[in-house]
């Protein structure tokens, strides 16, 4: 069994038609959702970007556990096992935060190709390069800093194969034209889009948002709306699904040189993303983050498309089995038949996606880092059970909230459903003691005021 992965940082689940919408255009990863297993109650486990590579990499939740930071090298890695059980392992990635500042998560894969330029890529200098800010750096991220370094890294493209999920895509399928011959393949494709800088070819901006005239904000602080003029952020929604589509269009590219290479049937493919984002929602743009707000962990954020094609489930289908990111690991391990190390907290999906089983999780648990060591993360945890969703932590109140009843989460119901909050809290705080989260974690979280 050949593996491909396909992960797209903060792809918003509601960019997809496969999940209900019809805003965005993303044809081909709709018509890959129709060949697929599309599974409905996908959730973050640990959050944002490298918390949740680490997930990834590892088959357990690492947020209990420690902060944003290089991929530890005490822990056995996915990479690691199927190299050793003889497959041809590769990660290409654009995520700078994979290999930038000594991250080390390209250990275990036998090659390893990183494409330049993404965001604060410190890749180009350009100090003669004329460059000037779409608009008034405070209202961008680091005051502009990583704008502008994205701008110089990108100084020079000219056509839509220049830019960098191209570029990473282009990269894939040469791989594929190199080792499709392989007895068994592993490829890791990590790109960074959708995540800002927001700038993709102006014609998929006005896909979304004709003929805009005003100030563009295409790399956004974390904050509330309230700093940002409404068209600023129907821009930022527009710029941000171009982006999306960009993706989709490469992906689609990808997608239909394995159909034509014969690979479809025994290759499993996944697309999946890290988490979401606010344009708006809950008076928010960004995320949670060093530089945000303790916003909770919403269905924007939390709620994220998993798509998955196997030639070991009976068909294309839907899901509403739990699954979240640790469950990768184990489950590409059971497909590989390499086995599986011990102390992993994800369970294998296989059964899910054989059809032996309908249900995988009870509850799904989200949350930034909850060990000290890093001013990065704002910790607020999220946990989700049939149609409940439990949000708590730092300074605010708890949140509770029917999001069968309510998918946008605007009623806080709390009050007259107290009894349900505890239960979920419980639930988390159980879970920190069955993953043998440190004593003063599970301490300081049965500490936490729910009422």
């Amino acid at each position: 069994m050949n593996i491909l992965m396909l992960m797209s940082d903060t792809f918003r689940r509601d960019n997809l038609g496969c999940y209900g919408d019809n805003h965005v255009h993303t044809e081909n990863l709709d018509r890959f959702a129709v060949e697929s297993l599309v599974f409905e109650r996908a959730y973050v486990g640990s959050f944002p970007t490298i918390p949740n590579r680490a997930d990834c990499f590892t088959g357990k939740f690492t947020f209990p556990f420690y902060p944003w930071g290089p991929l530890r090298r005490d822990e056995t890695v996915l990479s690691q096992l199927l190299t050793e059980a003889g497959y041809v392992t590769q990660l290409i990635c654009d995520t700078p935060h994979l290999i930038n500042g000594g991250a080390h998560f390209s250990r275990g894969f036998r090659a390893w190709q990183f494409i330049r330029g993404q965001e604060g890529d410190p890749y180009r200098t350009g100090a003669s390069l004329d460059i000037e800010l779409p608009c008034p750096r405070e209202k961008l991220r680091g005051n502009g800093r990583g704008l502008l370094q994205h701008m110089r890294n990108n100084y020079y493209r000219e056509r839509e194969q220049d830019y960098i999920a191209a570029q990473s895509v282009k990269a894939a399928m040469q791989w594929l034209d190199e080792n499709w011959k392989a007895e068994k393949w592993f490829l890791w494709l990590d790109m960074f889009d959708p995540h800002e800088p927001w700038d993709p070819p102006e014609e998929l901006v006005e896909l979304y948002l004709k003929g805009y005239k005003g100030v563009r904000v295409p790399h956004p602080k974390y904050t509330s709306t309230s700093e940002y003029q409404p068209e600023e952020v129907d821009y930022m929604r527009a710029a941000y699904r171009g982006e999306a589509t960009l993706v989709d269009r490469w992906v689609g590219k990808l997608l239909d040189k394995v159909r034509e290479m014969g690979l479809m049937e025994n290759t499993t493919i996944i697309f999946t993303t890290d988490h979401g984002f606010y344009i708006g929602e809950h008076e928010a743009v960004g995320k949670l983050g060093w530089d945000a707000p303790p916003w909770g962990l919403y269905e924007e954020i939390a709620h994220i498309p998993l798509l998955m094609h196997s030639s070991v489930a009976p068909g294309p289908g839907r899901s509403n089995a739990i699954v979240q990111p640790p469950d990768l690991m184990p489950t590409i391990l059971e497909l590989c038949g390499v086995e599986q190390p011990q102390g992993m907290h994800g369970r294998s999906i296989v059964p899910v996606i054989t059809g032996q089983e309908s249900e995988h999780r009870e509850h799904a648990f989200s949350s930034g880092a909850l060990t000290g060591g890093s001013s990065h993360l704002v910790s607020k945890a999220t946990v989700t059970s049939g149609n409940w969703t439990l949000i708590f932590g730092g300074q605010d109140a708890a949140e509770l909230y029917d999001i069968e009843k309510d998918p946008s989460q605007t009623r806080n119901i709390i009050s007259g459903n107290e009894g349900k909050a505890r239960e979920l809290h419980s639930a988390f705080v159980d879970f920190l003691r069955k993953v043998r989260a440190p004593e003063e974690v599970i301490e300081a979280q049965s500490a936490v005021s729910i009422l």
